[in-house]
């Protein structure tokens, strides 16, 4: 069974919201939800690493949520 791990941020414009992809791209992250106020990101379990996340994170002075959602094979 392979899980995601569901990041969601809390952002103040798109313009936020479209770094926050880029560099979480970067980092592995494959999958964004946008909303008004707010960005999910996604990425596999294996490949997280919460090191990484909060460099990118501390620097904008922002918050997340993490949740783990499990995914079952087929």
């Amino acid at each position: 069974m392979v899980n995601y791990i569901k990041i969601e941020i809390q952002v103040t414009s798109s313009e936020q919201s479209e770094i926050l992809i880029a560099e979480l791209s970067e980092i592995n992250f494959d999958a964004f939800e946008e909303n008004e106020n707010s960005l999910s990101a996604f990425i596999k379990e294996e490949y997280f690493n919460e090191d990484e996340l909060q460099k990118i994170i501390s620097v904008k002075n922002i918050s997340y949520t993490k949740t783990i959602i499990p995914v079952r094979s087929l």
